[in-house]
């Protein structure tokens, strides 16, 4: 009988893990690894760790093997479903197991108070823990968490950090805590306050998240602010130029017109052919319908005339695409600004910008030319700016928005970025 209710013990706990996993991750998750996925998990585990409980007992030798076999089963299983910056998961999955060490730590202390000790009411009140934790955190916990958590990009060595500290610190006062205390009351008390530092802890670690998710905020403001006012500028050197050329056109065209009626045909092409040449072609150029695509292209346009590099540009983008035009100039704005500070540093740059709309997806091909040295982190090329590395993630982030796909790579002095953008219905809008 003491061997059956150790291995309930055992299968208790293995449900408990496997259960409260699956609520921890995220829809997107699911999709790629349902249920199903976790209860071959569950089995692996109960056949690996059962016949240990069984032929041993619930001892400590055997309890410990067992919860080292479990840490390594299912932390290759969550990392194996996990999407998004590794970091990220590795605190999430921290968080669970510091969460399940507190959790068994007062369960036991219950139960030697109450239950005169016995195992298995002690682990019938953990499980109870874990349902507890499996009603609660997705209710109130999980959305809020993960969307502070998506803002983080740098900074998660510090959310680590504070994780990992918790997880020791509960893992030790669940081991030494009985060498200390001789009686359970008092050490239950004492875990008690530790869990409620603990938990001020977590909320001192949300506000300093909050805090970040806003600075994180305002860089994306400045840099939208900054693409907005070179777009301003575009379109005031487009109307003062218009207006410069309409007042000239009539004295040319008196000019053009004399001469056509003096015979003089050829003196009046060569007068044409030299007006043209004076035109700034980048200046008055149409590139596309969409008004916030065209004032951009005119920009990167402008500036790479000025380098002297090679253009190409083929846009056919619409002006009532159904995409944001705050996103529109997040997205491109940045893409095409990178694109001009990667030709500066080359002798001899040179740009290309293709662009259409097919079966309800915007699709862009920007290529430019870049010097060999691009390093990359989590999927992006390394600003070589002073605190640089925001824009790109706005644009990563401002397509993922959309359940676009971003790609970027660099190869022989080109950089290469391919864009799918979906459009939104407009009840998203």
């Amino acid at each position: 009988m003491d061997k059956t209710n150790d291995v309930i013990r055992g299968l208790l706990v293995i449900i408990s893990h496997s259960v409260s996993l699956y609520i921890i991750t995220t829809h997107k998750e699911r999709v790629r690894h349902p249920a199903f996925y976790w209860f071959v998990v569950t089995v692996l585990a109960s056949l690996i760790i059962s016949p240990i409980f069984y032929a041993h007992g619930f001892t400590f030798r055997a309890g410990g093997l067992s919860y080292f076999l479990l840490a390594i089963i299912y932390a290759l299983a969550f990392f194996l479903v996990a999407s998004g910056p590794v970091m990220r998961n590795v605190f999430i999955f921290l968080f669970y197991v510091a969460f399940f060490m507190l959790a068994a730590t007062v369960a036991s202390l219950l139960g030697q108070l109450f239950l005169n000790g016995n195992t298995l009411g002690i682990a019938l009140i953990r499980t109870s823990f874990s349902l507890v934790f499996c009603i609660i955190y997705p209710l109130y916990a999980k959305k809020p968490l993960m969307k502070a958590l998506d803002e983080i990009n740098r900074e998660w060595w510090i959310l680590v950090s504070f994780e990992l500290i918790a997880f020791l610190t509960i893992s030790l006062l669940s081991f030494l805590g009985t060498f200390f205390f001789d009686s359970n009351s008092i050490y239950l008390l004492f875990i008690i306050l530790v869990s409620f530092l603990i938990v001020a802890s977590y909320i001192l670690m949300m506000k300093i998240i909050i805090l970040l998710k806003r600075e994180s905020g305002f860089r994306q403001l400045e840099a939208q602010q900054s693409i907005l006012e070179n777009e301003l500028e575009t379109e005031k050197e487009f109307v003062e130029s218009a207006k410069r050329f309409r007042h000239d056109l009539i004295q040319h065209d008196r000019i053009i017109r004399a001469m056509i009626l003096d015979g003089k045909t050829e003196e009046a092409l060569s007068y044409m052919d030299e007006y043209e040449e004076r035109i700034d072609s980048s200046s008055l150029h149409d590139w596309c319908e969409n008004r916030i695509l065209n004032a951009l292209l005119c920009i990167a346009a402008r500036r790479m005339y000025q380098l002297g590099g090679e253009i190409s540009i083929d846009a056919a983008v619409p002006d009532d695409i159904a995409i944001k035009r705050v996103d529109l100039t997040t997205i491109f704005g940045n893409i095409l600004d990178n694109a001009y500070a990667s030709c500066i540093s080359v002798e001899q740059p040179f740009f290309s910008f293709r662009a259409f709309v097919r079966n309800g997806s915007l699709y862009a091909e920007i290529r430019n030319s870049v010097d060999d040295d691009t390093r990359w982190q989590d999927g992006l090329p390394v600003s070589k700016k002073a605190n640089g590395g925001i824009g790109l993630r706005n644009v990563r982030d401002a397509v993922n928005r959309y359940n676009g796909i971003l790609e970027m790579k660099a190869a022989g002095g080109s950089f290469l970025t391919r864009l799918v953008i979906p459009f939104l219905n407009e009840k998203d809008l």
